[in-house]
C-alpha cells in the first residue's frame, strides 16, 4: 500500500482530492500545531510516496512554505501544494520545492491518481 503525508490546517482538508485513491493508500494527516512541529524531526520521509501541503494556521511556527523547503531537502518524490491563496501558491512556485501547485482539489485529484497509479 502506498503512503501519503498530508500537512494542512484541518483534518477534512483534501478529502475531495484524495477520494479517487483513498481505498488504495494509507493517508497520514498532520493538522495540529504539535503534529506539524513533529514533522520537522522526521528524518526518514522515504516511507511516503507523495507529500501534500496545504495552508497552515499562520500562528504555527512551521509554516507550510518552510515545510515545503524542509521536505524538498529530504524527499525526492512528488510534493504537491493545494490552496486557494494566490500569494501562497506564488511563493511556493518561486521556491521550486513543489512538483505541482493547484488552486483547487478537483484538479489535484487527477494528478494524485495518475502519479500514484499511472495508467499504461
Amino acid at each position: 500500500m502506498k503512503n501519503i503525508l498530508v500537512v494542512c490546517y484541518a483534518p477534512s482538508s483534501f478529502d475531495q482530492a484524495l477520494s479517487p485513491v483513498k481505498d488504495r493508500v494509507n493517508i497520514v494527516k498532520r493538522t495540529t500545531q504539535s503534529e506539524i512541529k513533529t514533522i520537522k524531526t522526521l528524518d526518514d520521509l522515504s516511507v511516503y510516496d507523495l507529500i501534500i501541503i496545504g495552508p497552515i494556521n499562520h500562528r504555527i511556527y512551521a509554516t507550510s512554505s518552510s515545510l515545503a523547503v524542509h521536505f524538498r531537502e529530504r524527499f525526492d518524490g512528488p510534493i504537491i501544494a493545494i490552496g486557494s491563496f494566490g500569494e501562497w501558491r506564488d511563493y511556493l512556485e518561486d521556491t521550486g520545492c513543489c512538483t505541482q501547485i493547484f488552486a483547487s482539489e478537483d484538479k489535484a485529484a487527477a494528478f494524485i491518481r495518475e502519479t500514484l497509479f499511472p495508467t499504461t
